[in-house]
């Protein structure tokens, strides 16, 4: 049992590892996302050599659908809904021309999502394994403790009439005699102590 205690925990261990692996590429994946699809959306401008100010919603549709991005849309407020890509144009002073934005994708989301199922799978698996392999020892515990109990049986009784033998018999006097040694050492101190607080 006691060599099922670290397996259980370096597999425990592993599993944590995966997840975290799992869950920072899921970020990574979703800043590159991020990344791409920005500099996508600007280089579709440039194809498209239209000035910023006179894009119209049907350039921004066309857009959106060619690169994919959700809910492609000019803002003219500072505010945007949450969890959505902004991306403002500046001219070369720095003035802002436009204000773009869009429900970025998310692929980090969907590898976590492809990936929970398979790491609860292989969690329910090892807990499985665990239990059974836990009731195996204990099962194999309980019939070696039941065999030196009737192994202790036979070695100190007759096998034909069931009858204690020599070897129990010397067992228990030598029992006895240990026993009444000890008393004797405990009457002996006693009765000192009684003498010397007398």
């Amino acid at each position: 049992m006691s060599a099922v205690v670290p397996f259980g925990v370096i597999v425990a261990v592993a599993i944590v590892f995966i997840v975290i692996a799992v869950l920072s590429s899921a970020q990574r994946a979703n800043d590159v996302a991020l990344d791409t699809e920005q500099q996508l959306f600007m280089r579709a401008l440039a194809d498209r050599g239209e000035r910023v100010p006179e894009i119209s919603d049907a350039v921004l549709k066309e857009i959106a659908w060619r690169l994919g991005l959700n809910n492609l849309r000019r803002m003219d407020a500072a505010r945007s809904a949450t969890g959505d890509d902004v991306l403002q144009l500046a001219d070369e002073k720095g003035e802002a021309l436009a204000r773009f934005a869009w429900t970025p994708s998310t692929p980090g989301q969907e590898i976590i999502y492809r990936v929970i199922p398979f790491v609860l799978v292989a969690l329910s698996a090892f807990a499985l394994l665990a239990g059974l392999v836990l009731r195996h020892m204990r099962r194999t515990a309980e019939t070696i403790e039941a065999t030196e109990t009737r192994l202790r049986h036979l070695a100190m009784h007759d096998p034909l009439c069931g009858l204690p033998n020599r070897i129990f018999f010397g067992e228990q006097l030598e029992t006895t005699i240990e026993n009444v040694r000890q008393t004797r050492a405990a009457l002996r101190f006693s009765t000192s102590i009684s003498i010397i607080s007398r």
